[in-house]
């Protein structure tokens, strides 16, 4: 059963976030924004994500506290705060 829960919570975490990638590019494109604003948007993103997988997470496994629903979102986003600011080097 927590496997399914997860699977579960983990395509949620993936849709919220094609979906939004998609309407962010919508936005780019329409209204020619920055680079920074592209950057801003997919950190916002991608935290947005992992939060709603991680709530998400939380209500399948039956817990009611706020922790234990972020918690599994903390993870990936420090991975990709890694990835975006020291393993690339540069930064945004």
């Amino acid at each position: 059963m927590k496997g399914k829960a997860i699977l579960r919570s983990l395509l949620l975490a993936y849709g919220v976030t094609g979906l939004f990638l998609l309407i962010l590019a919508f936005l780019l494109f329409q209204f020619e924004f920055g680079g920074g604003t592209a950057a801003v948007g997919i950190i916002i993103i991608y935290v947005v994500s992992c939060l709603v997988g991680g709530f998400m997470a939380e209500r399948s496994y039956g817990k009611t506290d706020i922790y234990g629903g972020s918690l599994p979102g903390f993870p990936i986003m420090f991975c990709c705060f890694w990835y975006l600011f020291w393993h690339r080097g540069n930064g945004i």
